[in-house]
């Protein structure tokens, strides 16, 4: 197994290539027939080398000048597809990380990586730099794969003939079904297509749901319509739809004794109870998604993890694909009648709870957080439409809104979303020490000694994507930055383009490199933001003057 990366400029290309050992390799245009006897008995381990590095690659081997791999390096580049000809033993991380895709830069950040190198592709560096540079990425790579291992064995041992090894969790719902139903099409549904949704009778409309036209817009997705943007009361309190599903509009809430009421495989029952099916597969696609699911429950409930988790993938990817254009799982249809009917069941009870009294604190697309006794009145709501609920006890809710807050269970475990969330592959470390200190502040009132006692400099970093790269006081960061609130910055990171501030910079150093921990870090700052998330009523103190800004004054 070779983890392997191409650095390619105007008048220079190498290829590392690294072992799990991080014994490191690179090769340039000379070392063609070492570079093929690699590539040809080891597995390749890349990260977006299915879009790039493979074809790049190939095209070396197969001769290609410098200058003819810097015009498909372009092509690729600006979208063009290149797919490579050979059939390459070969990982392509990207496709399995979680997430959106996003850059292997960010990822290290989100791994708290200690090196994040960067070097502008401007013009050609030394070869030692370039070398040091693509060695780094490697390390990055060989983390990452480290992280994902467990959805790369996975995907060892699914059954399905269709090689898995380098697919997200969508395409891997996509092929299934494609082989299930190898007579599928691939609808084309034309920019502009207006839909109704087809409410079920034992439903309660709200809002102009039965009016409403869904439109299919310019990237294949359904748009919500302007009628539905509007909120929609219930107990006076508001919630707004939206394609993806509910959510309530709380803030700054918290409460004790509570309980969450989450749907069961919500989406999935609603397409099996609705008997809705992709145009692409026909009705041949009920008999197989019913019979995954049972298969499923089946593993579940035997114990076989790596069958339950196979499923699952095949189960929650199908509803993934139906928005994309290019899927034999794409329906705009079938998209609107799901989220909508799904969202007109938690209104429907929403709407039934706070007739006996409950009180509705929260709603997410799949369930919601109710103050009082709804057990029996939840049991008799699902009993009348065919649903079944999981119930889990919080003795206390704190909430900046509904996609951030925390949740602790009558056993002191902790449920997090967002902002009180610690850094992980789908989220980028965001001050995690304020979110930790809300924690403890809840469970044991130690929220300030938590941040005043803590070492660990993660904790205090911020990552973020600047288009373009960032600089500070002069020196290039690189695309993706990672820095902390410091005790004698008066400057900030800066776009390196145009000057403009990076966005919540103030006050700030950048940190590419992990080491000692700093001994100017702010946890002042970190204090008063803690402060003011615990108690939002508290006023913000001013941010640092730049150096710029406080020559004006």
């Amino acid at each position: 197994m070779l983890f392997f990366d191409i650095e390619l400029f105007k008048d220079f290309f190498v290829v590392g290539f690294m072992n799990e050992k991080e014994v490191y390799r690179a090769y340039t245009l000379k070392d063609l027939p070492k570079i093929g006897q690699l590539v040809a008995t080891r597995r390749l381990i890349g990260f977006n080398s299915t879009n790039y590095d493979l074809p790049i690659l190939e095209a070396a081997l197969n001769g290609a000048s410098i200058k003819e791999l810097n015009n498909l390096s372009l092509a690729i580049i600006n979208g063009e597809r290149v797919w490579p000809r050979n059939q390459y033993d070969h990982i392509d991380l990207m496709q399995i990380a979680p997430g959106l895709k996003i850059s292997l830069k960010l990822y290290a950040g989100r791994m708290h990586f200690p090196t994040m190198k960067e070097i502008k592709f401007d013009k050609t560096p030394p070869v030692d730099i370039i070398t040091e540079y693509n060695r780094n990425d490697l390390l990055v790579t060989k983390a990452l794969y480290q992280k994902v291992k467990a959805q790369v064995d996975l995907r060892e041992q699914m059954e399905y003939q269709t090689k898995m090894i380098s697919k997200s969790d969508a395409q891997i719902a996509e092929y299934v079904f494609r082989e299930l139903i190898p007579h599928y099409k691939i609808p084309s549904v034309p920019i502009g297509t207006k839909y109704r949704y087809n409410r079920p009778d034992w439903l309660k409309p709200f809002g102009a749901v039965d009016t409403a036209q869904f439109e299919v817009g310019e990237s294949g997705a359904v748009l919500l319509p302007e009628v539905l943007k509007a909120s929609i009361m219930i107990s006076n309190k508001p919630y707004q739809m939206g394609i993806g599903g509910l959510h309530s509009k709380e803030s700054n809430i918290d409460y004790r004794d509570v309980t969450d009421f989450d749907v069961t495989s919500f989406y999935p029952n609603i397409i099996m109870k609705l008997n809705l099916y992709p145009e692409g597969l026909g009705p041949e696609f009920l008999i197989h998604y019913k019979k995954i699911i049972a298969e499923r429950i089946a593993a579940k409930k035997s114990g076989d993890k790596v069958r339950n988790e196979t499923l699952k993938i095949v189960i929650n990817g199908a509803f993934g694909k139906l928005g994309s254009k290019y899927s034999c799982l794409y329906s705009p249809q079938l998209l609107i009648q799901v989220t909508v009917t799904g969202q007109l069941i938690l209104l429907n009870l929403i709407d039934y709870l706070t007739k006996y009294g409950c009180e509705v604190i929260s709603a997410n697309t799949d369930g919601i957080v109710v103050k009082g006794d709804a057990q029996h009145l939840i049991d008799d709501f699902a009993s009348q439409i065919g649903f079944e609920f999981e119930s889990t006890h919080y003795k206390r809710y704190f909430g900046r809104d509904v996609n951030n807050y925390v949740a602790i269970k009558d056993d002191n475990s902790v449920k997090t979303k967002g902002t009180f969330s610690p850094a992980s592959l789908i989220k980028n470390p965001d001050n995690a020490i304020i979110g930790e200190a809300i924690i403890q502040e809840l469970l044991n009132g130690t929220g300030e000694a938590h941040i005043f006692n803590s070492e660990d400099i993660t904790k205090f970093l911020q990552v973020r994507s600047v288009t373009g790269g960032a600089v500070f006081e002069g020196s290039y960061l690189g695309k993706v930055v990672r820095y902390y609130h410091s005790q004698t910055s008066t400057s900030n990171l800066q776009y390196y383009k145009n000057g403009n501030k990076v966005p919540k910079s103030d006050g700030c150093r950048p940190l590419m490199n992990l080491g000692d921990f700093p001994k100017d870090l702010d946890r002042q700052w970190y204090l008063n933001e803690f402060k003011a998330c615990l108690n939002p009523k508290l006023k913000k103190p001013t941010a640092k003057k730049s150096k710029k800004e406080a020559a004006l004054l």
